[in-house]
């Protein structure tokens, strides 16, 4: 059987046949040719075992397994006074039951915003790219650690300010996907100091997405309360990566 890129989940064209480069000697197996000879494990996360849901999860427990000792990757962030956050940005949270904890960063002066946004297009050129590095991106990245991040535009946050709270009965907010959703007062907001933002842990808001004219950026990173995000997420029948990790 002859097959395209999507039929073989090794990328999205489907226009017609998958053709090699000159480079494939004939009897290669297939898997070899592309590198892809690892060992695959297939799991199933149980509910009451979110810390799984990422590669340092997991490892955690093949290494309890084969008693081995995980080795997490250590980040060190420089500390200078001028690059404080309340320099830049300020951070409120009014509900601090279904939001114990929020925190922010600014990364200003990006060069190049198809970093950001168009990460779905150099996305698409790794699915088609069987290189390591392309390997690399797809399975560590994305999922390594299991924590949801969020990054608005740091330019179009009125006031540069967060404000974490419910929403208002009826009110409106048109998320990435374009879609526009009715908010109820359970319906806990990511708001600036004028409109709302995101749904907290489910899904960002048009008016903050990054584009190909974003130069400053600012990272959400926070906890929500698993309870209000599982009713939140089948209330608008939105079921994320971000929501199911919260």
């Amino acid at each position: 059987m002859i097959c395209s890129e999507i039929e073989l989940d090794l990328g999205n064209d489907a226009s017609g046949i998958l053709v090699l480069d000159a480079a494939a000697r004939a009897g290669t197996p297939f898997a070899k040719f592309l590198g892809k000879t690892d060992v695959i494990y297939e799991i199933g996360i149980t509910p009451n075992r979110a810390d799984c849901l990422s590669h340092i999860g997991v490892a955690r427990e093949v290494g309890l397994l084969v008693n081995k000792k995980l080795k997490v990757p250590k980040i060190v962030l420089e500390k200078k006074a001028q690059f404080r956050h309340q320099k830049f940005a300020k951070v409120e949270v009014l509900d601090t039951e279904k939001c114990p904890r929020y925190s922010a960063r600014v990364i200003r002066n990006i060069k190049s915003a198809r970093h950001l946004n168009g990460f779905r297009n150099c996305w698409h050129r790794l699915e088609s790219d069987p290189s390591i590095m392309s390997s690399m991106l797809q399975n560590y990245v994305l999922l390594e650690t299991g924590h949801p991040l969020h990054a608005f535009d740091y330019d179009t946050l009125a006031g540069h300010t967060i404000i974490v709270k419910t929403a208002q009965d009826g009110g409106k907010f048109v998320t990435l996907d374009g879609k526009e959703r009715l908010l109820t007062s359970e319906t806990l907001m990511i708001c600036d100091a004028d409109k709302p933002i995101a749904i907290a842990g489910v899904m960002g808001g048009a008016n903050t997405e990054i584009s190909s004219a974003t130069t400053n950026v600012l990272i959400e990173a926070a906890y929500f309360d698993p309870r209000n995000i599982r009713r939140t997420s089948k209330y608008f029948g939105l079921s994320t990566e971000a929501s199911y990790r919260f």
